[in-house]
């Protein structure tokens, strides 16, 4: 991402981000939009679908500094989810039918960090696994309330979703809540577009 569009997405709090997968472009992205500042100075929460095993070791090795607390909120239909993670990363598990358990498990997060300096980041991965279990005007609520919930606390979030898994008028209804977006869909070309 060029500085230009940090730029234009330094307001943000919310921010929802196109690919298709993690790969080049999208993975620079992702790994800008976690660590907008030192990752000493960041709480980092990670909700995610069996990836944050891979999202824990990012951190542990792409950065140069450790998050000041790392929790997971792994979405999982069996509730087993991983047992693989460092001693200091905080783990939940949440059923993604259950989307008002996981918009409590955020709640309490945020609660539990609301006396640290540090800033809550959040990676939301992925609102397409997530459209497997809810309908579109579900998720669009879900959506509403938890980036209400970031922007109350000053925090910043990032959501993927792969645009090629849904039709227009999915895309249209489920960007509204975010107050940017970011479309690195097109390996050639990161675009950037704002509310404000």
């Amino acid at each position: 991402m060029s500085e230009a569009d940090r730029e234009r997405i330094r307001d943000a709090t919310n921010v929802l981000l196109l690919s298709t997968s993690l790969d080049s472009d999208a993975g620079d992205v992702h790994r800008d939009l976690l660590a907008g500042e030192p990752l000493d100075r960041e709480n980092v929460l990670l909700l995610t679908f069996g990836r944050a095993d891979h999202l824990v070791e990012q951190l542990r090795t792409e950065y140069d500094d450790r998050p000041n607390e790392v929790t997971v909120i792994q979405i999982d239909e069996t509730l087993q989810g991983s047992t693989s993670y460092p001693e200091d990363v905080t783990v939940r598990t949440v059923s993604p039918t259950d989307l008002t358990g996981v918009g409590m498990a955020v709640s309490d997060v945020i609660k539990e960090w609301s006396d640290s300096d540090a800033r809550t980041v959040v990676c939301f991965d992925s609102v397409t696994d997530f459209l497997q279990y809810a309908d579109r005007s579900t998720m669009y609520r879900f959506l509403r309330v938890v980036t209400r919930r970031f922007d109350a606390v000053d925090g910043f979030a990032h959501f993927h979703m792969n645009p090629d898994a849904h039709d227009r008028q999915t895309m249209a209804t489920l960007q509204s809540p975010f107050d940017a977006v970011v479309d690195a869909s097109d390996e050639d070309d990161v675009s950037v577009s704002t509310k404000y």
